[in-house]
């Protein structure tokens, strides 16, 4: 499938809750997760892809919790949902439970090495 078959798909069929998308291609063993947004604006409409899953927050936070089980948590502060995010030098940072946040911390933790 081409990446403007999959633009053209996510465009119809994506609801509000998909910020998240996991593509694969043939020649490769691992999956790449991106936002949405950037995946579409990414130039890849002529790009072979094997295959795509569209993912909401929930799925993202399970997803980067099973990868980063020791290093990440949610906490309400102020009434607000926020991410704890534990790096390997002890020190700890609040961010806000978005997509943006939850990308980057996953993008971090995992070092974009996701096995299919």
């Amino acid at each position: 499938m081409k990446g403007s078959e999959i633009i053209r798909d996510v465009v119809v069929n994506a609801d509000a809750e998909s910020c998240f998308i996991k593509w694969w291609r043939r020649e490769n063993d691992f999956a790449d997760y991106e936002l949405v947004d950037a995946f579409m604006q990414s130039g890849i409409d002529n790009l072979e892809f094997d295959g795509y899953e569209l993912l909401d927050m929930n799925q993202m936070w399970e997803l980067l919790r099973s990868r980063a089980a020791d290093h990440v948590d949610i906490t309400q502060r102020a009434g607000e949902k926020r991410l704890l995010w534990r790096h390997a030098d002890g020190s700890t940072e609040s961010r806000p439970f978005n997509a943006e946040a939850l990308m980057e911390i996953f993008d971090a933790e995992t070092h974009g090495d996701i096995l299919m």
